[in-house]
């Protein structure tokens, strides 16, 4: 439009200073032209040129010097989808939402982003072999982990995507225990623990929904080393690393924060016998339910939850029963997806 309007004044003060036409101007401009239409049509090739090269070598050059210090990304034009409660769809697939509302494409490793509930923050390691790097999706620069010596490569995210947990393992020492990271800086604070105490099989951690505690499932060794069962939850202080409480709930870590109901009481986890299945577990008592959904779910209130069912998302009841679908109706995204409250 600024290209438009720019041509259209141009004419108009070409055209407001033009004199009467003389008796043999058809002619002349007939003659005049030809010569006229050769010199536009040059100048015109060259006014292009530079106005493409004006527009694009700022952006080529300042792309340069960002491709150097943050992974490629490249904004989609995928909407926001508002679920209830407001809560968003925060990742799908390789994107994630920014703070402006659009979809940006977070690499194309050979392991997925795991982008956070909330924070504009990914995880991301395309390479086994590289470290982990915290991306900020709108853009500012992202934060290595200093994460040697993690446990099987499985970090969670806090649940206002500051802070991540992983457990960690120092072979020559033998030292076990949980690392919490900082995601602006990359930074790491490691809480050792006993386990010969606290034995983990599978040691996957992740925080409480108030991010004051974290927690992982402990081992059930009656069948010898060689059995991976959970035998309870155990749960430790995020900031000390100090035991807090025990649950003999045999069910395993759940991957979200929001998979504990706002007023802490219940916890919807990936069941014990392996069959794909969650139980609802009422953290004061210990007990556990079947919960009707074979897919992660968050809660929105005490009364509602959230789950990915293919491509859409299901609203739950607190039995796990379905109440309705919000279809995700954008091909650009694909599951997996993430779900985060309003911001």
């Amino acid at each position: 439009m600024r290209f438009d309007r720019a041509l259209h004044e141009t004419v108009e003060e070409m055209t407001g200073g033009l004199h009467p036409l003389p008796a043999d101007f058809a002619g002349v401009a007939m003659a005049r032209g030809r010569r006229i239409r050769r010199r536009r049509r040059v100048a015109a090739g060259a006014g292009a040129l530079a106005a493409v090269v004006g527009i694009l070598l700022p952006f080529a050059l300042r792309h340069d010097t960002d491709r150097r210090a943050h992974p490629p990304a490249v904004a989609s034009a995928g909407p926001v989808h508002a679920l209830p409660g407001g809560w968003r769809l925060m990742g799908a697939g390789r994107q994630a939402l920014n703070a402006q509302g659009a979809y940006v494409q977070l690499g194309s490793g050979s392991r997925p982003p795991v982008v956070a509930p909330a924070g504009y923050r990914a995880l991301r390691q395309d390479d086994p072999a590289d470290p982990p790097v915290v991306v900020d999706v709108n853009g500012d620069q992202p934060a290595q982990l200093g994460a040697a010596d993690l446990v099987g490569g499985l970090i969670r995210w806090s649940p206002t995507g500051d802070r991540l947990v992983s457990a960690y393992l120092v072979k020559d020492t033998g030292e076990s225990g949980f690392a919490i990271f900082d995601a602006r800086t990359g930074q790491a604070t490691r809480h050792a623990f006993d386990h010969t105490k606290y034995d983990c099989s599978q040691c996957e951690l992740a925080f409480t929904r108030d991010g004051r505690e974290v927690y992982m499932t402990v081992a059930d060794r009656s069948l010898g080393e060689a059995g991976d069962l959970p035998g309870g939850l155990q749960f430790f202080d995020a900031a000390t690393g100090a035991p807090t409480r025990s649950v003999p709930a045999r069910v395993w870590t759940a991957a979200s924060a929001y998979a504990f109901s706002p007023d802490g009481r219940y916890l919807v986890a990936p069941s014990d016998r392996g069959t794909g299945q969650y139980r609802r577990v009422d953290l004061t008592t210990g007990r556990s339910e079947t919960f009707s959904t074979s897919t992660e779910a968050v809660w929105v209130d005490d009364n509602t939850l959230l789950a990915p069912v293919g491509n859409a998302v299901a609203v739950l009841r607190p039995d796990g029963n379905r109440v309705s679908e919000w279809p995700v109706q954008d091909p650009d995204l694909a599951p997996p997806f993430v779900l985060g409250p309003p911001a």
